[in-house]
């Protein structure tokens, strides 16, 4: 055996693992998608999405998705909610936010599941990565949301789909959140 070739080799596929990683967290963005760039952030999703700023629910933004079926009851979207950390009396770290914001899912969504929560790292930033689904109102309900908590803000990106319908539109879903940028 060969101590200096068996670490060569090592480091070699390592290096192959590491690239496949960093490469794997490249968002192509098709160019056909529309862009929108504001103070705080930039967005990218299709032509086929509607574009709201109506501030509705507390909303930077919602995005619906195409309405496929003429009597469906619930418009799967992604909606942006900013929040404003200052005004609390200490300081409210992306952590804390998160497990804060995790049990008020639990003790606000009926019959709630927990499918998926995580931290993840894009574009330089941290952020926690939660996905979930339940009873809201009369819907049954299924949503990614990511959080990042930056200069005493909660940015709070959130996928809603109706349960059945999640995955018909989770390719562009996943796709419009994982190239969504926040600026600062």
């Amino acid at each position: 055996m060969h101590p200096l070739k068996d670490f060569l080799i090592c480091l070699l596929v390592l290096s192959f693992y590491c690239s496949a990683e960093l490469f794997s967290q490249e968002i192509n963005i098709p160019s056909h998608w529309k862009k929108l760039e504001r103070m705080d952030y930039e967005l990218h999703y299709p032509e086929a999405w509607q574009f709201s700023e109506s501030g509705e629910v507390d909303t930077r933004f919602i995005l619906l998705a195409p309405n496929v079926l003429e009597n469906d009851s619930f418009r799967e979207n992604i909606n942006l909610v900013v929040q404003d950390l200052s005004e609390i009396n200490h300081t409210i770290d992306l952590t804390m936010y998160a497990e804060i914001s995790k049990s008020q899912i639990l003790s606000m969504v009926k019959n709630v599941q927990l499918i998926k929560a995580q931290y993840n790292e894009r574009n330089g930033q941290r952020y926690y990565e939660i996905c979930y689904a339940g009873d809201k109102e009369e819907f049954e309900l299924k949503w990614l949301q990511y959080y990042w908590v930056i200069e005493q803000e909660a940015f709070v990106l959130t996928y809603t789909a109706d349960q059945s319908d999640f995955d018909k539109f989770s390719t562009a879903a996943f796709k419009i959140m994982d190239a969504f940028k926040i600026i600062k």
